[in-house]
């Protein structure tokens, strides 16, 4: 995984936190968005299409890590292939 791809996922996680709540919060790559209540379980899906749409990609979440599936790190690991 490239530092550019986990930045690209960041910038497209935090425009997606900003237009539902008004401004981005302070996320660091590893965090759970699920665990810290960044999003529920339905937001995180449109979160997910949200970003296979801006980074025109699609996710293969079949050898998926679960740690993968949750953060902003991981979900670049799997963007970068």
């Amino acid at each position: 995984m490239t530092a550019a791809m986990e930045d690209r996922v960041k910038e497209v996680v935090e425009d997606f936190l900003r237009q539902r709540d008004g401004r981005p919060p302070l996320l660091a790559g590893n965090d759970n968005l699920l665990e810290l209540g960044y999003l529920d379980s339905t937001e995180y899906f449109d979160l997910i299409a949200v970003i296979e749409e801006r980074l025109d990609l699609r996710f293969d979440f079949l050898d998926a890590a679960p740690e993968d599936l949750v953060s902003i790190a991981g979900l670049a690991r799997l963007a970068a292939g």
